[in-house]
Parts: structure tokens; C-alpha cells; sequence
């Protein structure tokens, strides 16, 4: 939990287990994290742009926020790393990304 300015509060998330295909008992031992989607106003999807699974990846993340329905909650993607692609190339992956949702 974070006080913002103003005397609210919000709730930080960090859902690395999110990889392609967890397995069942891997999914069950992050699903605390995973159900604080259900009370997220705004996901944070930040994506290793540089990483040649990121569409997977992504993908896998969108598959979990359906499944736990909460596919109507506010998503913003970030691109990190995109120091390590060339700026072209992170235009066409942000772009690709961003269709794919």
C-alpha cells in the first residue's frame, strides 16, 4: 500500500509470476496476487519489450486478467527496456501488443 498525496491510498501489485503457462500449483500459490485484480481500478502492465516472448507473455498475462474476469478494469501496457530495441522496433511492438489485447 502506498499514501498518495491527498490522503489516498493505493494498492502495488507485482504479479512476475505472470509467465506463460504457469503450472496449476504455481498459479494456486500466486492466486492472492492474481484476486487483487479484482479490486484494481488500473492495471500496470509493464512488458519486457526486449525479450523475444514478450507477445506470449502477454498474452498469457491477458488469458489470467479473462479468466478472472476482470477484463473491463483500465489497462495501461509499458514497454520497459526499450532502450534495448531500436525506436522503430519498439513502435511496432507497442503497436502489435496493443492489437493483441
Amino acid at each position: 500500500r502506498v499514501r498518495l498525496p491527498g490522503g489516498k491510498e493505493a494498492v502495488m501489485s507485482d504479479t512476475v509470476g505472470f509467465i506463460q503457462k504457469l503450472p496449476t500449483k504455481l498459479v494456486a500459490s500466486f492466486r492472492a496476487t492474481l484476486e487483487e485484480l479484482e479490486d484494481a481500478t488500473l492495471v500496470l502492465h509493464v512488458v519486457d519489450s526486449s525479450s523475444p516472448l514478450a507477445r506470449q507473455q502477454v498474452c498469457s498475462v491477458q488469458s489470467i486478467i479473462e479468466e478472472l474476469m476482470v477484463e473491463d478494469t483500465p489497462q495501461i501496457m509499458v514497454l520497459n527496456k526499450a532502450d534495448r530495441v531500436e525506436a522503430i522496433a519498439a513502435n511496432a511492438a507497442a503497436h502489435a501488443l496493443a492489437q493483441e489485447k
